[in-house]
């Protein structure tokens, strides 16, 4: 293994595993420390790190006149947003040093190979061609907070798929992390794609993603749901987005993709029901 750290840290930017990162972080930083221009790799590091995350990655352009309001990422480009994000801020050399090899370890510790299937770039542009043909669903639901889509390349070991709002003094965007799910057989990864755009809806139909409007909570009671109001704000925020989820496959080609079976269709229809009054109100 090299002890160069520039070798070390150029093997980040031909590489889409997440899990390899972290060891090639935790090299990096050894091999730096015992450098003594180690300030000067150090901010040449982030430097690349900028210009192969962000300066390569995105911004929302017009197409054909139309603005953008989501974007999907994969392979490289995905992951380096990811590390780009995530990844300790530059502060005094050692600590900062210290802390991308702690950052490393918590990749080992988070993300594994590739277990169970990933949804692919394609799925995610059918099926939002179908809602925006449907519902003008893009325009509507990312029109406050653009969405970008990062498929990844591994497995995360606790989640099937991650959603995180970020505010960048210029435009609110919500970042969808979808992962290879955690089994082979199982819930499918499209089921997990129509479960965090149901979030995404809740997020953008009442503006707090953690708490379901107490008028829906009380529909969701009488409907099918009588012990909705035991179950805490997350409980009650994730049950939400499966209702929408729901909705939003009921009668439509993706219908395959619910995994749903045991509920009845006329609950089903009256999830179609409450997304598309919500969708309408937006």
């Amino acid at each position: 293994m090299s002890s160069d750290p520039y070798s070390i840290m150029h093997t980040l930017f031909d590489n889409p595993d997440l899990e390899n990162y972290g060891q090639i972080l935790i090299n990096f930083s050894n091999a730096v420390y015992e450098k003594k221009n180690r300030t000067t790799i150090v901010n040449n590091f982030y430097e690349q790190l900028l210009n192969w995350s962000i300066n390569k990655m995105y911004f929302f352009d017009l197409k054909d006149g139309k603005k953008i309001n989501y974007l999907i990422c994969d392979g490289i480009r995905a992951s380096m947003f990811y590390l780009y994000l995530f990844i300790p801020k530059k502060t005094s050399t050692v600590k900062t040093l210290n802390e991308i090899n702690i950052y490393g370890k918590s990749l080992l510790e988070k993300f594994k190979k590739p277990i169970g299937k990933r949804i692919s770039e394609d799925t995610i542009k059918n099926i939002l061609q179908f809602l925006d043909e449907k519902y003008s669903f893009s325009s509507k639901v990312f029109s406050k907070s653009e969405a970008i889509f990062l498929l990844l390349h591994n497995t995360h070991k606790t989640f099937n798929s991650e959603c995180l709002s970020i505010n960048d003094n210029e435009h609110n965007r919500n970042l969808f992390f979808l992962y290879h799910m955690k089994k082979k057989n199982g819930i499918s990864p499209e089921a997990v794609f129509f479960h965090e755009l149901g979030h995404a809806i809740h997020a953008q139909y009442s503006g707090d993603v953690k708490k379901v409007p107490e008028n829906i909570i009380d529909i969701l009671e009488k409907l099918c749901f009588p012990k909705i109001k035991q179950c805490d704000n997350e409980e009650q925020s994730e049950l939400f987005a499966d209702v929408l989820s729901v909705g939003l496959m009921f009668q439509t080609p993706f219908e395959k993709y619910d995994s749903y079976k045991t509920i009845h269709k006329d609950d089903k229809k009256a999830f179609k029901t409450i997304l598309e009054s919500i969708i309408e109100s937006i």
